[in-house]
């Protein structure tokens, strides 16, 4: 299955975290697309984050904020659980 990962920012955020955060994806066991994008409006992370459905292309959707990260497995784990589910947490 395919996830996308959406991670809302903006300038003035520490960017140690945020690299932290694109890292945390990079490295997870199954492939995931990652989406990070600069509210430059300041509209807010919920604002954002429908303007980042806009460009997803995969079945399956996680929200990561940019001062934190996911364990090499989260996405697997998920995934595992989300055979005729709407919705796994």
């Amino acid at each position: 299955m395919e996830v996308t990962v959406l991670t809302p920012t903006y300038d003035g955020r520490d960017q140690a975290k945020l690299g932290r955060a694109v890292r945390s994806v990079a490295e997870q066991t199954v492939a995931a697309n990652h989406l990070v994008r600069w509210d430059v409006s300041r509209d807010g992370p919920g604002p954002m984050c429908n303007r980042l459905l806009e460009d997803v292309d995969t079945p399956w959707v996680c929200r990561l904020d940019d001062d934190d990260w996911l364990h090499p497995h989260h996405l697997e784990t998920l995934l595992a659980h989300a055979d005729g589910n709407s919705v796994v947490y």
